[in-house]
């Protein structure tokens, strides 16, 4: 059992253990998989500027993507992110407590769905 959390806004699913972490496959036109879109697009741009992980603020859909299953985000969130491979961009988030956010860990019963 494994929270996975849908797209608020398109109710696309989310990909369980990928590599990359929050991996949503949103329905076509959906503004956060648009918003998804760009921002993979400027990390992209800033991985061949870097080595290693780096980290920057959360974007508003990162947030609400998080918050939609119930993980507390602290007032201004930071994501470490590290490219696995040219295409595979790997995500970490923090929780409010500063612990890194698991989303393939056990959930509690109202956020877990049976894969």
């Amino acid at each position: 059992m494994t929270r996975l959390p849908a797209c608020p806004l398109c109710g696309g699913p989310r990909l369980p253990d990928h590599p990359g972490g929050l991996v949503i496959r949103h329905r076509q036109r959906c503004r956060h998989g648009l918003a998804e879109l760009a921002r993979q697009a400027a990390d992209a741009d800033e991985a061949r500027t870097r080595v290693g992980p780096w980290l920057r603020p959360a974007t508003w859909t990162e947030r609400n993507l998080l918050e939609s299953v119930g993980v507390q985000l602290s007032a201004e969130p930071m994501v470490e992110v590290l490219y696995l491979t040219p295409s595979v961009r790997r995500r970490t988030f923090t929780d409010a407590r500063g612990e890194v956010v698991d989303l393939d860990a056990d959930a509690s019963p109202e956020a877990e769905v049976n894969r």
